[in-house]
């Protein structure tokens, strides 16, 4: 009983993380709209979150993956506070 309840617990967490990595991308789409709106010129292209949470996942390459997403959401977070 106890391994069923801990599959469906990782089960329903897997798809609350593909959620909200969803949730960050249009959050991200919307704030890199709004700059563009704004008259910033060189706004960099969203970050793709949902590929980050799948479980087949090369770790090494994932985390470059997020460092670069992290730096784009810094850029976009200093020109945002900027204007």
């Amino acid at each position: 009983m106890t391994y069923i309840v801990y599959c469906l617990c990782i089960d329903i967490l897997r798809q609350k993380d593909l959620e909200q990595a969803m949730i960050l991308e249009e959050k991200m789409t919307l704030q890199l709209k709004l700059l563009a709106a704004a008259g910033l010129t060189n706004v960099p292209e969203p970050p793709d979150y949902c590929h980050l949470v799948q479980e087949q996942t090369d770790t090494g390459a994932m985390w470059k993956k997020v460092i670069s997403a992290v730096q784009v959401g810094k850029i976009v977070c200093f020109k945002y506070m900027d204007r």
